[in-house]
Parts: C-alpha cells; structure tokens; sequence
C-alpha cells in the first residue's frame, strides 16, 4: 500500500503523521534566514508559513501570505519512502521508472489542479517568496523548478530540473 497519493499535499500530510515535518509559523525572512532555519532542523521537510512576513519588515521581505515547504527529501530514507522503495534500491527504482514511465493522461482544464488560476504575466517577485540561500548567491533561486520548454524549430517539448535565480518580474 502507498504512503501517500502522489501529491504534494498528499506527501506533507504522510510527513505530518510520521513526525518528519516542521511546520514553521513564526516571522521568517526569505532573505538567508529560510535556508539557515530549514539547514539547521533534524532532517525533517519545513512548511514556512510566511503570512507574518520577515522578522521585522527587511529587505527581504518580497512577499507575504505564502508558504515554501523545504527538504521534502532531505535524506535517503524519506526520498526512498517518497518513491516507495527501500533506501538501498533508490537507484534501481529511479532506473526503473524512466525504464517504464507512467503514461500522462488527458485532463480537462476545469479537473486540471495546475490550471484552477490562470495567470497572465505574473509577479514573481510579489507571488512567490522566493529565498536567498547564502551571502555568496546572486539573489534568490527556484532550487527545484521544473522548466518546460519548447524546441523553436521543431516544436518538441522539454522539461528538465534547474536551479533558476529570479532576476526579475517575469
């Protein structure tokens, strides 16, 4: 039987039960602090609620009323318990999955949770708090987005993991 649905919220809700996720709801800057309180808890997933916004109104106060979950698979065993495999058989699960992927499946716009708000041009600077991790970094990175791109010429779609820094609005 699976651990969870498969979804995010399905995921935070199975971490919640096993005592393996902190849920932070105090005032916390996006600005170095995030990455220093999710770095120093006991290798648990972090939920940040950032509704109080930054400790005293900084500058790094890009964004309020927002959460960013932290370390969803912050070790080997909860990123073996995420895909349903014993923490020795995270590779050969891997392997197999990109052996034999899940086929997609066609969804309506109206059953499509990605598509319940649409939006054009969007604000990523005011929408999402995006954290600073480090002095050493540029500014504040995406560390797990997921980038969907279309080949110009022959149209073929990619969708590949980065690190992307946020420089702007758009």
């Amino acid at each position: 039987m699976p651990l969870y649905d498969g979804s995010l919220r399905g995921w935070l809700d199975y971490l919640k039960s096993a005592g393996r996720l902190l849920e932070w709801a105090g005032p916390c800057d996006p600005v170095y602090e995030l990455a220093a309180i999710a770095k120093s808890n006991d290798g648990s997933a972090v939920l940040f609620d950032l509704s109080a916004g930054a400790a005293g109104g900084g500058a790094g106060t890009r964004s309020t009323g927002r959460r960013v979950v932290a370390n969803l698979a912050a070790g080997r065993d909860l990123l073996a318990s995420a895909i349903g495999c014993a923490p020795g058989r995270i590779a050969r699960a891997l392997m197999a999955a990109a052996a034999d992927p899940v086929p997609c499946r066609s969804v309506t716009r109206e059953a499509a949770p990605t598509k319940a708000r649409v939006m054009e041009n969007p604000d990523l600077e005011s929408l999402l708090p995006v954290p600073t991790f480090t002095p050493g970094d540029a500014g504040p990175y995406i560390t797990g987005g997921i980038l969907v791109s279309r080949h110009p010429v022959t149209g073929r779609l990619n969708a590949s993991v980065h690190r992307l820094q946020v420089m702007g609005p758009d």
